[in-house]
């Protein structure tokens, strides 16, 4: 079973930047609020590297992830920001080292990369949440959850609001997370197992079309005939620009490439770009009740 990591009030969160180059303003900010709330933050020099609109090059960052990850004070590591370019990491990561010392990793969007390659082979539990700059945005009821969350305290993570399109109480890992970055990890060692999982997926500012071929690529690749459920975020900002429009809504793209499927399936659960990001535990495994206030229950 995946290891589920914690952590308390005092403890190091370390930062560093998988993806863009970040903002050093911001970043100062956010680890204001983090300190506010009773932790301790270790930047990493990193975070603040430039190469091209990256925060320095792969091997940057990867050697920044290897040592906050060997830093014993730290017991939590954060990424700084999304954007791109934090899945050149992936084939460079020690996952043997990262495997025997249990720490949260915790972002969402690009970081998805990360979030799945750990889990997958250091079998880690890590978490779909907030990055650093999104902690200057969120939601305090948000906020609250996901830090509950990381110290264990939390059993049942609410997704009302959420849309029940097809019902049931099901049980699975909770897998997934950024849909485009999901799906350039299908085909490659760090393609998730997908065999009884609890899907979750968002994205933002994508053309219909690709969004239509991005769960085209999950049906002809048989991850809807394995999950046991599907739970769908914020797809926000979508674009539709082509010479042809495509002009079918995301719902519209869901319901096509699910016809047939038993599982249950939920949309506008509360976790994406917009404005709401509850945190979730990638990997670990979860009851989905669907109603009009669904839920996840962990194991």
């Amino acid at each position: 079973m995946a290891t589920f990591p914690t952590l308390n009030i005092g403890d190091t969160i370390g930062i560093m930047a998988p993806s863009n180059r970040t903002d050093r303003t911001k970043v100062d900010d956010a680890v204001k609020v983090l300190q506010s709330m009773g932790y301790k933050v270790k930047v990493h020099p990193q975070t603040h590297m430039q190469f091209y609109s990256s925060a320095g090059t792969a091997k940057d960052k990867v050697d920044a992830f290897h040592e906050l990850w060997a830093d014993p004070d730290v017991k939590a590591i954060m990424g700084a920001r999304g954007g791109n370019q934090s899945g050149e990491m992936l084939t460079d990561i020690n996952y043997k080292k990262i495997a025997a010392q249990p720490k949260i990793l915790i972002g969402f969007s690009d970081v998805t990369s990360l979030l799945l390659a750990v889990n997958k082979h250091a079998d880690i539990i890590t978490f779909h949440g907030p990055l650093l700059n999104s902690i200057l945005t969120m939601d305090q009821g948000q906020l609250t959850q996901c830090f509950r969350l990381l110290s264990g305290h939390q059993k049942i993570i609410d997704l009302s609001g959420s849309q029940e399109i097809r019902g049931g109480q099901v049980q699975g890992r909770l897998i997934g997370g950024n849909l485009s970055v999901l799906c350039s990890l299908m085909g490659t060692p760090y393609q998730p197992d997908f065999d009884g999982a609890l899907l979750f997926l968002e994205d933002i500012g994508d053309e219909l079309s690709r969004i239509n071929r991005f769960f085209l690529q999950l049906k002809l690749a048989g991850v809807f005939n394995k999950i046991s459920g599907l739970i769908v975020g914020d797809f926000s900002h979508m674009t539709d620009t082509g010479r042809v429009l495509f002009e079918r809504p995301v719902k519209d793209i869901i319901a096509h490439h699910t016809h047939g499927t038993p599982f249950p399936i939920v949309t506008d659960a509360p976790f994406g770009h917009n404005d709401e990001l509850i945190t979730l535990p990638v990997g670990a495994q979860a009851t989905l009740t669907t109603s009009q206030n669904s839920k996840l229950t962990l194991s």
